[in-house]
């Protein structure tokens, strides 16, 4: 394990997980996979705990034996059947937790049901595996035709279900206008409200009872002009905040929210320039925290739980010759992209480096290695290496195996 080569005490924590007053957990939406802030979160730690979907599959590990294992414990039960309670099915892609049950959506087909009207269903189950059931069947959003193109797509925050439901007669790659639906569900209550979402943008991220969403439009001279929106579960109303500069890939893991700004990365393609900015969610101005050429900066991945930015640099001097990339390592920054730590690799075991810094949770950040067909993806395999966030700053900051050897 390598030790970082500066030291500095990392300050500052917004933590994703909370404690309900019966003992239950409320989470926001903030951790999913590093890079891809909008993908469905896989990953959930809780005070004893890190549970993990993979391949349908709903994993567990105790955080001090640290090892992963089907959420099951029916005996002799081989986790390969439709009857194990950890087995969810290939389709359910994400899952969230709530009070006391882990949520989630199975949207297969069912006897009468065809691709084009897949009806979702929201299922929950005890923290333990056990008692698994049907919760609401999501309702459908009426058309005057019979689509050709379905999509769902879920953000969860706090207690809140946001869902939205696109039909189009052919698909959007073929030129097919979407006819969109939106509405929530209260866990609470399991009471689905139809919500008016015009104007509001893509949601992205929810934080309490607010849900930021991102979205683009034509204004004047400018053919795309991006801008970050807010709503509220609670009073349902929205508002925009404010324009973004430049290009803004919502996909990238610099954008997030932080305090009472929200951060984002303005990519200068042509110019090989990466900008950090924080817009103001009262005022909806803009502030430039950090510029730097994309082959040299350090800051990518915005960390909620320590206010920090991270990279994870594995090589390729795929710059020009004179801007290559930083040594290998891990990097943590400021907001200001000053460097705080680093943590070069020069000591760890060779099968580190097959595998890629993918999930953070409030206290780690995993890393996972490719299938056995070479594939990153969501939750293909298991996590097998964190880092745990609090030695920051510290001599004992750097990677660890998460699963055993062997």
């Amino acid at each position: 394990m390598s030790s970082p080569q500066a030291e500095m005490p990392i300050t500052g924590s917004e933590k994703c997980m909370t404690r309900l007053p019966d003992g239950g957990y409320c989470f926001d939406y903030r951790y999913t996979s590093i890079g891809a802030i909008i993908s469905e979160p896989t990953i959930f730690e809780t005070d004893d705990a890190v549970y993990f979907l993979c391949r349908g599959r709903l994993y567990i590990s105790d955080k001090q034996y640290k090892e992963f294992i089907p959420l099951c414990a029916k005996p002799n039960c081989d986790h390969d059947n439709e009857d194990c309670s950890a087995m969810l099915g290939e389709n359910v892609t994400s899952f969230w937790i709530y009070d006391k049950y882990i949520y989630y959506i199975w949207d297969g087909l069912g006897p009468d049901e065809s691709a084009a009207v897949t009806h979702p269903v929201l299922y929950r189950m005890g923290l333990d595996g056990y008692d698994h059931e049907k919760v609401i069947q999501l309702p459908e959003h009426q058309v005057d035709y019979t689509p050709g193109f379905c999509s769902w797509s879920y953000i969860f925050s706090n207690k809140y279900l946001f869902v939205t439901h696109s039909l189009a007669k052919t698909t959007p790659a073929m030129g097919g206008k979407l006819d969109t639906g939106s509405f929530i569900i209260t866990l609470d209550d399991l009471n689905a409200k139809a919500v008016d979402t015009a104007g509001l943008g893509f949601p992205v991220y929810g934080r309490g009872s607010q849900l930021f969403c991102f979205g683009t439009e034509k204004s004047g001279e400018r053919n795309y002009v991006p801008f970050f929106s807010v709503y509220d579960f609670e009073t349902d109303e929205f508002r925009r905040i404010g324009e973004a500069e430049g290009w803004i890939d919502v996909y990238d893991g610099g954008n997030a929210v932080a305090g009472d700004k929200v951060v984002y990365l303005d990519w200068d393609q042509q110019n090989h320039i990466i900008s950090l900015h924080a817009m103001d969610i009262e005022t909806g101005e803009n502030e430039l925290l950090a510029t730097g050429n994309e082959y040299k900066v350090k800051w990518l991945v915005f960390d909620w739980s320590t206010q920090t930015l991270f990279r994870s640099y594995l090589g390729r001097n795929d710059g020009p010759e004179e801007e290559t990339r930083p040594n290998w390592g891990l990097y943590v920054c400021d907001l200001n992209g000053n460097e705080l730590v680093k943590s070069l690799y020069e000591d760890l075991p060779e099968d580190f480096f097959e595998a890629r810094l993918t999930y953070q949770t409030d206290n780690y950040i995993f890393a996972v290695p490719p299938d056995d067909e070479g594939s990153f993806g969501t939750a293909l395999t298991l996590p097998t290496w964190y880092i745990d966030k609090s030695e920051m700053g510290t001599e004992n900051f750097g990677w660890r195996r998460w699963a055993p050897e062997g």
